[in-house]
């Protein structure tokens, strides 16, 4: 091609470009149905994405400039279907190979900020993993849907917004805390690919095995069900199209594994009981399990203590932070006090896990003071002994 040839389609390229607009307006507001006019678009955005991508191959053969206008009219013509009738434009459609690395670049850039920011926040080092290798996967792509993209980016975006707004709510860099707020925004964020919910079981698991016998492992599980069934999602898509969201996958493994360690304690304890579809509601059910529990419990011994549950919360955490008991991980250590002591309220049933991690994290003045009067008395007990 002649470098006038190619003046004289630069130059009439607007006008064909309004002439397009123009058909697709009529079209759009005629009498053509939805459905055949949703075809048609498509059909459009498809032969503009492929023929930008054809263009990529002839940059350095075709005349200065002629490219380049070629490239910008077909991308103003995906531009005005977005833009002006949304409803019609295929997100699952590939994007153009020049967005796909314009874009990777991007996520490259946004990944070692991510990294820093998961180092500030403490993040354990395989969750990261995780996560950062989550995006290194997307960039060694050789394209993806408008969906993914939007997806992944979203998700990047919102991981490090996560990270900044906790730098200045979490100022001692509670790393649990973190971990769980993580946890918790993956699932709002629907992010069910297999490595993360991989890793939730056996977060579920590592935290059964440490459970005094199959009884405590069942509520651990049915902690896990009302937590998850309370979680919000958006109502966008999942980071796996065609499967379900991370939370309903895990809702589902923890309600099988729920009736087989029901099952398992029934068994123990030789007594028959109907599950869901043999006779028991759901509600039904988990007041069998809570029966059984406190059976189970009564021959249990706990430490009896004169303290509130605050008081007992404070002490423990002045322990840990003169380093005279190792408080990691908090959880646990906090899960065995509310399994092994006993406050004057708790009527023998087992300290709630929640209030102790909420007293914990939050001590008030006037536990502040009542514990300050027990030091006093220990400390006088302490010199009047040994002087």
């Amino acid at each position: 091609m002649q470098n006038e040839e190619a003046r004289q389609w630069i130059k009439a390229l607007p006008r064909i470009n309004e002439n397009i607009f123009i058909a697709l307006r009529d079209e759009i507001f005629g009498g053509t149905s939805d459905r055949l006019l949703e075809r048609h678009i498509h059909k459009i955005q498809s032969e503009c994405v492929l023929l930008m991508d054809v263009l990529q191959s002839y940059v350095h053969t075709l005349p200065e400039g002629l490219t380049e206008s070629a490239a910008q009219t077909l991308e103003q013509i995906l531009t005005y279907i977005e833009k002006h009738h949304a409803q019609y434009f295929n997100l699952q459609a590939q994007i153009p190979q020049v967005y796909f690395k314009a874009s990777v670049v991007d996520i490259n850039r946004n990944l070692n900020v991510l990294k820093a920011a998961f180092k500030r926040q403490k993040l354990e080092l395989e969750l990261s993993n995780l996560l950062m290798n989550t995006f290194l996967e997307f960039t060694t792509n050789s394209t993806c849907t408008y969906n993914e993209l939007l997806y992944i980016k979203a998700l990047q975006t919102s991981l490090i917004r996560l990270c900044n707004d906790q730098d200045d709510v979490l100022n001692d860099k509670d790393e649990d805390t973190f971990h769980a707020l993580l946890l918790e925004h993956l699932l709002y964020l629907r992010f069910n690919s297999l490595t993360f919910l991989n890793y939730y079981k056996q977060q579920i698991v590592k935290e059964a095995t440490q459970q005094y016998n199959v009884q405590e492992q069942y509520e651990l599980l049915c902690r896990y069900e009302n937590s998850l069934k309370t979680q919000q999602e958006r109502t966008s898509q999942n980071y796996i199209p065609s499967a379900q969201s991370a939370r309903i996958i895990l809702l589902n493994c923890i309600k099988a594994e729920q009736k087989y360690l029901l099952k398992k304690v029934c068994g123990l304890r030789g007594v028959k009981v109907g599950l869901r579809g043999y006779g028991l509601t759901v509600g039904e059910e988990q007041a069998t399990a809570m029966d059984l529990s406190n059976r189970l419990d009564t021959s249990r011994y706990r430490i009896k203590t004169t303290l509130s549950v605050d008081g007992l919360a404070y002490l423990v955490r002045l322990l840990v932070e003169v380093g005279a008991i190792n408080g990691s991980p908090r959880k646990d250590l906090l899960f065995f006090m509310s399994r092994s002591l006993e406050t004057p309220g708790s009527n023998g049933q087992p300290l709630g896990l929640e209030s102790l991690l909420s007293k914990y994290k939050r001590p008030v003045q006037s536990t502040a003071n009542s514990t300050r009067v027990l030091l006093k008395k220990m400390l006088k007990i302490l010199e009047d002994g040994f002087g």
